[in-house]
């Protein structure tokens, strides 16, 4: 009778520590962030290494996070993602977004900034932000034009250095 007693009491005790524990995990898990939905729209371009989740920075300051990436239904060469704002942060009208890398590790995350000249208001919540190309994808598709130029430029100069010339 008595091994039963204790059998029954370590078992009940293991239920109820389960219990506790799942509220404590639900408890400290919960956001009570809310968030406005905004969408960045990549005319073509190339979203490599942003993963959902990625955080979404402005000017710097973590802002929001990657919710959804997804193709354009109306144009499959454009790419749509979908960012959570903190409703605290209010978006400027001329505000873009670009993609930058966060150190050697390539994982992308979504910059905001925005040109100081173009508009005063805010933005509304579920408007469209640009995605501009990043700098390394510039610098990347400059580079890559100046080489097709130097070769252009060896070819003809081979052309006129020829033995028939």
């Amino acid at each position: 009778m008595e091994n039963r007693a204790y059998a029954f009491t370590a078992g009940l005790f293991v239920i109820l520590l389960s219990i506790a524990l799942a509220i404590a995990i639900k408890w400290f898990g919960s956001e009570n962030i809310t968030y406005h939905t905004y969408y960045l729209v990549s005319k073509g371009g190339s979203v490599s290494g942003l993963n959902p989740e990625a955080s979404v920075r402005l000017r710097g300051v973590t802002v929001g996070k990657v919710s959804e990436i997804y193709f354009d239904p109306q144009n499959m060469r454009n790419i749509i993602v979908r960012i959570a704002v903190i409703t605290s942060v209010t978006l400027p009208e001329g505000i873009y977004s670009q993609l930058a890398s966060q150190g050697i590790t390539g994982l992308a995350y979504i910059e905001l900034d925005d040109d100081s000249s173009e508009g005063i208001g805010n933005l509304a919540p579920e408007s469209h932000i640009p995605l501009r190309s990043s700098l390394i994808k510039t610098l990347s598709d400059s580079a890559q034009e100046m080489l097709k130029n130097l070769n252009e430029v060896t070819s003809r100069t081979n052309n006129l250095l020829s033995e028939q010339n």
